[in-house]
């Protein structure tokens, strides 16, 4: 307890310690964060910018409109320039996501700064460790995209109304306010449902620099909205740069009953989500983690009790309180289905409960509830660590047995376990590599080839430079199988070549499909939609395959993962149950056949005969080459 009063005495006074142990706290959330996001995927939404970013880069294209939100277009192209410009100076998919993570952690800081400058340091420590909490903000760990900038932006927002109420004087704290508010926007629409507080900050301002602080602000906001305006005034210009974007069902005018499922989803039920997902190599850790999480949203509803009995805390509870109320039903409004990225926005009002919670802890004179108050930092910021150590773990395995909601609906608070590969950064950079070491265009089958496909081989544009890679998606040119390590060991299989966590074998025979995928492109988005839709209505299908006994047969989807595609196989009339299956892939082996040639009957669902990879590959006892 004596421990505790120190940490709380030092942090109620402005002194040098309290600056090192919010700096500490921020900058190991920073890391993790970073350190975690290194090691994420890459999505159709990444993969979009990406291709954007290099169009920029080379040349090709200069875009005057934005990410479509759905169908609409309603974005400026920043996101995109930024993009660009940090692509321009990294070699690698992981480098480029290490700066751009350090980018979007900067939320830590400045959190820490609004906090601090808000009611003290003890608020600020609070509110960057609120920053953290697991659940929704976990998901900004797994990828990288422009909703992802929401935090940041919105915080920077706060950062420079605050600067601006203490020195309304100076213009560049408006035009800062403007700015930031304006790439608020950028990163999502849903950033509209916060910025009436910055409105709120430029009208407390005095009356003598009320006007000057407003006009400023619109013109560095115009500015940033500059291009759309062009390109939406005059289509021609923007032609160059535009996207294709399929035509698709919106799922715009939710509902507010859509409230009961995000409620328990932020407050709850991700949490345990994740902790699920990304710890499940050992179900004792996920559960640890939860019981952690348990108490500490116990903690802080007795703070949020607390924070409502203490007249200086009062006012802000019930503004964040309101502003969280408001921004999720909002959000519950706009669609019948909430993508976990619209609700990126409410973590900013969440963070400040949370943070005034804690902070009433820390008010009181009584030992326990500052103990109490350490706990809660402490046990925050490790389940942050967990967090990110568990995503690096996944990615290094590359596979995942997920709880996570397989199209990401916060209304829904179901999820059924599901087995995923995951093609991390670092493997497909590493894959990029080894295409790249290759004397001729190589044809990927199995889990490896629809994640690489997803990403629109960004990564070989990159690692290859001069000599633009062609390499296929299906096909029989150089056919390779790449699956993650862990399932070729499962399936009693050697890979030949090791490629990060993925394994790599030459396939025997390829008999579907009978020639690669056209290649996709980032101006069609979202990529193979045509295919996707044809391959859900596809009724299934017969395939016939002669291999030899020995053989093991590995059907793929190279389509995105899809819970409807389903395989089953029979040998001579006798059901063949799979070795293993894992997202998009299931691998059939006979065991007890006879030697010689066998008939293998495959039934497929949710497939397309040319979108379907059926290959043999022949147990190897060759050791795998690791690839560096």
């Amino acid at each position: 307890m004596h421990y505790a009063w120190v940490m709380t005495h030092v942090l109620k006074r402005n002194i040098a310690p309290a600056n090192a142990i919010g700096w500490t706290c921020v900058f190991l959330l920073t890391a993790a964060y970073v350190a975690a996001i290194v090691h994420g995927v890459v999505s159709i939404d990444v993969a979009r910018d990406l291709y954007w970013g290099q169009r920029i880069v080379l040349g090709e294209a200069l875009p005057l409109i934005g990410p479509p939100v759905g169908t609409t277009m309603l974005l400026g192209p920043v996101w995109y320039y930024l993009v660009a410009a940090v692509l321009a100076v990294s070699g690698s998919l992981t480098v480029y996501f290490a700066l751009m993570g350090c980018l979007l952690a900067s939320k830590f800081a400045l959190a820490y700064v609004v906090g601090k400058r808000w009611l003290g340091p003890a608020f600020g420590v609070s509110l960057a460790v609120a920053a953290a909490l697991p659940g929704v903000a976990s998901y900004q760990m797994l990828g990288l995209g422009h909703p992802w900038f929401v935090e940041a932006a919105l915080w920077w927002t706060a950062w420079c109304a605050l600067r601006l109420c203490d020195a309304p004087d100076q213009t560049r704290w408006a035009m800062g306010l403007g700015f930031a508010a304006a790439l608020a926007l950028h990163a999502h629409p849903t950033a509209v449902l916060l910025l009436p507080w910055a409105l709120v900050a430029i009208v407390a301002l005095p009356s003598r620099h009320r006007w000057r602080a407003l006009i400023v602000s619109a013109l560095a906001a115009f500015a940033v909205f500059s291009p759309w305006l062009v390109g939406t005034v005059f289509p021609a210009l923007a032609a160059q740069g535009a996207a294709d974007n399929a035509v698709g069902p919106s799922g715009i005018g939710g509902s507010i009953a859509g409230v009961t499922g995000i409620a328990p989803n932020m407050l709850w039920m991700q949490a345990k989500n994740i902790f699920d997902s990304l710890l499940n190599e050992g179900v004792e850790g996920a559960q640890l983690a939860l019981l952690v999480w348990v108490v500490v949203l116990i903690a802080t509803l007795i703070g949020i009790v607390m924070a409502s009995m203490t007249a200086h805390l009062r006012r802000t509870l019930i503004g964040a309180l309101l502003s969280l109320i408001w921004t999720v039903a909002a959000v519950a409004l706009l669609r019948n289905h909430t993508p976990f990225y619209m609700l990126f926005v409410a973590l900013v009002p969440l963070s400040v409960v949370f943070a005034v919670a804690w902070l009433a802890l820390l008010d009181g004179r009584t030992k326990w509830r500052r103990a109490l108050w350490i706990f809660v930092i402490v046990a925050v910021v490790a389940l942050h660590l967990v967090v990110a150590a568990g995503l690096i773990n996944i990615a290094r395995l590359g596979r995942v047995n997920s709880y996570l909601p397989l199209h990401s609906d916060m209304q829904d608070v179901s999820t059924t376990a599901h087995r995923e590969s995951v093609l991390a950064n670092t493997t497909r950079d590493a894959l990029a590599r080894w295409l790249c070491a290759q004397p001729d265009a190589v044809s990927l089958h199995g889990d490896i080839a629809s994640a690489f496909d997803v990403g629109l081989h960004v990564e070989t544009d990159l690692a290859c430079r001069q000599q633009r890679r062609s390499d296929n998606v299906g096909g029989r040119h150089q056919p390779y199988v790449g699956l993650p390590i862990s399932v070729w060991q499962q399936a009693g299989l050697q890979p030949t070549e090791l490629v990060g966590a993925y394994g790599l074998a030459p396939a025997n025979a390829v008999f579907s499909p009978a020639s690669s995928l056209p290649a996709a492109s980032g101006k069609r988005y979202p990529p193979r939609f045509d295919l996707m839709l044809a391959a859900a209505r596809q009724e299934a299908w017969l395939m016939v395959t002669p291999a030899s006994s020995s053989d093991v047969v590995i059907v793929s989807n190279l389509l995105p993962t899809s819970p409807l595609f389903n395989v089953t196989a029979e040998v001579n009339g006798r059901q063949i149950v799979a070795t293993t299956t894992i997202a998009n892939t299931a691998i059939f082996r006979c065991t007890d056949c006879a030697a010689g040639e066998v008939e293998w009957r495959l039934k497929i669902r949710g497939g397309l005969p040319q979108t379907v990879s059926v290959a043999t590959v022949a147990a190897s006892k060759t050791p795998a080459k690791p690839i560096e």
